[in-house]
């Protein structure tokens, strides 16, 4: 393995973070859920994406962090420039069409107002942009984190804040950050624990097919509750301590995931490598090539679904791409403060 930082590449979580983009992206896709009776199944995989992102997100904050100096300003900074910068960027596009096109009336806001709320809560033009206020929250408590991980209650907070996020739901539309905040805090913190390492995870590593195969059990297990019950997606306090089946079948997944990445996919893989790269520049770009593509789509007469899905697939992932090489060609080094990548 190459080094980084002084310490192992993880080809796994490079590659795992890879398929963590293309399941962010493919959950935004309108096709995804037009499969008549398998478009359930298709939303249990793909509803709250998001949570592989943020388990990634914890596991390489501590991966990075836990085990070194800790500069809590110069963290800031760096998340400051290549992670808030590029959402203002994009923001400022989604909320100048946001009040093109009146959409500040919608819920009563003055201009100036819009503005401001729009980049408080983030995605309300384009919808992805929710995670970024969210997970802003994560990097200003930082400190905080990495002090739990040095106690031994450690394992016992982050059992207590899973448990909060598979008995919790987003809040509705994705307008409120603190929410979001709580409710994902299990899986950010799960990931600083896997990194962190210790007796639980090599006790798991010892039993890696035996976790996988419980793991995958689980996961469909859940998928036939979740066909057969009520299939709540949003509610934060309308459905506060009721199981969130899809978030406990993210759960089986993200361990499923972690394990097999970890044991068979742990090397590069070029084209895996090249999409975890770009993974923030197609997060901030793809909602907007996914916005175009309904527009074009309502021109045109197709049939088959799995044609749309394939055009939908191939406009959306290849203008993200093309876009985004466009802009590093252009900006060199400074990509990152725009695109993020």
């Amino acid at each position: 393995m190459s080094k980084v930082n002084g310490g192992e590449f993880l080809y796994s979580f490079e590659n795992m973070r890879a398929v963590a983009i293309l399941f962010v992206i493919f959950s935004h896709f309108s096709s995804v859920y037009k499969f008549g009776e398998s478009a359930d199944i298709v939303k249990f995989i793909l509803a709250d994406a998001t949570t592989l992102f943020v388990f990634i997100s914890g596991y390489l904050f501590y991966y990075l962090s836990g085990n070194k100096g800790f500069g809590y300003l110069d963290y800031l900074g760096k998340k400051f420039k290549f992670v808030v910068l590029p959402f203002f960027f994009f923001s400022f596009f989604a909320i100048l069409a946001g009040l093109v096109f009146r959409e500040n009336e919608l819920y009563g806001l003055t201009p100036v107002a819009y503005m401001l709320w729009s980049f408080i809560v983030g995605g309300v033009v384009n919808g992805a942009m929710w995670f970024i206020p969210m997970i802003c929250l994560f990097f200003l408590v930082s400190p905080m984190l990495l002090f739990c991980t040095k106690r031994d209650w450690f394992f016992v907070v982050v059992v207590a804040a899973v448990l909060f996020s598979v008995y919790s739901f987003r809040p509705v539309g994705n307008q409120n950050p603190v929410l979001s905040f709580f409710h994902f805090m299990g899986f950010y913190l799960m990931g600083m624990f896997f990194a962190r390492g210790g007796v639980v995870m090599d006790l798991l590593r010892s039993r890696s097919k035996t976790v996988m195969a419980v793991s995958a059990s689980g996961f469909f297990v859940l998928l036939v509750v979740w066909l057969g019950g009520d299939q709540v997606v949003q509610g934060y306090f309308d459905y506060i301590l009721q199981p969130n089946i899809i978030q406990m079948g993210k759960l089986f997944f993200v361990v499923f995931l972690f394990f097999l990445f970890e044991r068979f996919l742990s090397k590069k893989i070029k084209p895996m490598s090249y999409i975890a790269n770009i993974s923030f520049g197609l997060f901030f770009v793809h909602g907007f090539w996914s916005l175009v593509f309904l527009k074009a789509a309502s021109y045109l007469e197709v049939s088959r679904l799995s044609t749309y899905f394939s055009l939908e697939f191939l406009f959306v992932f290849c203008f993200s791409v093309i876009s985004i090489d466009i802009a590093k060609r252009i900006l060199g080094a400074r990509s990152r403060y725009v695109i993020g990548c």
